[in-house]
């Protein structure tokens, strides 16, 4: 398999990422049972694991958490681009892939919290435990707003200093990533959502750029990284 095309495959796991957590959540969704928050009260939880969670939402799961590798991937791609751009010592853009792996464990997490809730729903599961797990696994999800904001931040700052990227990719990241942060000040209002949407749209935005540029960007990366140099 030729190093483009590999370089290709790294940008279009954003993709893949994106589609696979949107249909991931859309089965959770569909099978009744979608996740508590901040605001829930006992009797919305209560309600929301009295039953088991069925064969639909377990594959919403999966997909979540399959999607959440490809971001991983996608990452690792992405940084290539920006630390080549930055050069030495390529501290912002290693900042940047570092705050992607954070935000992928903090998700992790927060699917493995929601994951033990559904295994036990419909088994007789304590409603306090109930709202422990629902609402600690939703504070995750929150915090990873927070380490996703210094992601897109990150990049952001590498892309308008050195034009690694479309600038347009960087403003729309920077603008993204402020709004992440003032979602975190107020999870539960009705905007706060918005910039997660918005972080799903641009990163299928960088990946599109990303294999755009694969063919400028490959065979230099190549030479740069091969034994010989």
């Amino acid at each position: 398999m030729s190093d483009r095309l590999w370089w290709r495959i790294g940008a279009a796991c954003g993709i893949l990422y994106v589609v696979l957590e949107i249909t991931g959540l859309g089965f959770g969704i569909a099978n009744s049972f979608a996740g508590v928050d901040l605001d829930s009260s006992k009797g919305e939880i209560a309600r929301a694991f009295a039953n088991p969670a069925s064969t639909g939402a377990w594959v919403g799961i999966y997909l979540e958490v399959l999607s959440i590798l490809f971001f991983v991937v996608f990452a690792a791609r992405l940084w290539a681009t920006l630390r080549r751009a930055e050069g030495d010592p390529g501290w912002i853009s290693l900042a940047a892939f570092g705050s992607a792996l954070t935000f992928a464990t903090m998700t992790l997490f927060a699917f493995a919290l929601g994951g033990t809730a559904a295994y036990w729903a419909g088994h007789g599961l304590n409603a306090q435990i109930s709202l422990a797990l629902g609402q600690v696994g939703f504070a995750a999800y929150v915090l990873t707003w927070a380490v996703g904001a210094l992601f897109l931040g990150g990049t952001a700052a590498v892309v308008l200093r050195t034009g690694a990227l479309s600038r347009w990719l960087g403003w729309s990241a920077a603008v993204i990533a402020a709004a992440s942060l003032a979602a975190v000040a107020a999870p539960i209002s009705g905007p706060a959502q918005l910039p997660a949407f918005l972080f799903l749209l641009w990163i299928v935005a960088a990946s599109i750029v990303l294999m755009r540029h694969e063919e400028e960007q490959a065979p230099v990366l190549t030479g740069a990284l091969s034994p010989s140099s």
